[in-house]
């Protein structure tokens, strides 16, 4: 027997994916479980080691899911092999289900995947609830494993920084970014993707006295940040990535709702802003927490 989980999206929504999937695979433990997703959806999925199989959705004709014609033979020769589908998407709900059951799965549950607007709790209670109500468990107890090598894991040591994010009004700004690096007694190494490598954040650093990391895949990325003793972060994809790789986390919020978008992990440490912008987050007070946090992982 076969479950088909189909999900798109960039490195957060694909990571706050995982506690579902990590659900599923626990419910029905006794079948084969498939992702049909993007790059980025894929790439987090190996990494998590939940699924069996895995399907690149920019190829061959899966495009025709979206369509209003009648199922396609490459689309009933894949989905006719599934019992269960669980499809993440915010076309209409009634014709997708319609286009995956017409198309030979048994069954397909259906759930727009965006931010409903009464929603009370985290983001990642509205995802399970395409499991039903019966299975919804608390996500943020939800621990997902990495698949990560071992042998390339050094002891946790030094403080991590990722200055960036998907949008510049979750960003703080990189000059106090940069002062609270000055004031940390702990070794400190900033961490750029090609996003803040865009943005110019690698001429303003100075790599003589700050220690600069490029990663150039996400199994690399997850490496850096499990070798953290902390990180801090904006609201973004990888400080996501780093409180599910067990990485303690010290996380700014401004411009978004940490109640419904705070990190999945067991160590997250949020400092929010007290008027609704980045720039109403003090250099101090996350220094305050930087070092509390420094010191108990001393001890």
């Amino acid at each position: 027997m076969n479950i088909l989980l189909i999900r798109t999206g960039g490195l957060g929504d694909s990571l706050l994916t995982l506690p579902v999937a990590h659900t599923i695979k626990k419910i029905h433990s006794d079948m084969k479980f498939h992702i049909l997703g993007n790059e980025m959806m894929l790439s987090v999925a190996r990494l998590s080691g939940i699924f069996d199989r895995y399907h690149y959705i920019d190829t061959g004709g899966f495009y025709k899911i979206f369509s209003d014609s009648a199922p396609s033979e490459f689309l009933r020769s894949f989905f006719s092999k599934f019992d269960i589908v669980y499809f993440f998407t915010t076309a209409p709900e009634k014709e997708i289900k319609k286009t995956i059951i017409d198309s030979g799965a048994r069954n397909c549950h259906v759930l727009d995947p965006r931010k409903p607007n009464n929603l009370k709790g985290h983001i990642a209670d509205h995802l399970m609830t395409i499991l039903g109500e019966s299975h919804i468990s608390p996500p943020l107890a939800i621990s997902t494993e990495f698949t990560i090598d071992q042998s390339l894991t050094r002891k946790r040591s030094g403080v991590l920084i990722h200055p960036g994010s998907g949008s510049r009004s979750k960003n703080w700004p990189l000059k106090n970014f940069i002062r609270l690096a000055e004031s940390v007694t702990s070794q400190v190494s900033f961490l750029l993707g090609p996003a803040e490598i865009e943005r110019g954040m690698e001429k303003d650093i100075l790599s003589e006295v700050f220690h600069v990391i490029k990663t150039e895949s996400l199994s690399e990325l997850l490496q850096v940040l499990s070798e953290a003793e902390l990180y801090v972060g904006n609201d973004s994809g990888v400080s996501h990535l780093a409180a599910m790789c067990g990485t303690p986390c010290v996380v700014l919020f401004g411009a978004t709702d940490p109640a419904v978008w705070r990190p999945v992990g067991r160590d997250v440490t949020i400092v929010p802003s007290g008027n609704g912008l980045m720039n109403g987050i003090s250099i101090e007070e996350v220094l305050n927490v930087v070092i509390e946090k420094v010191l108990i992982q001393a001890t």
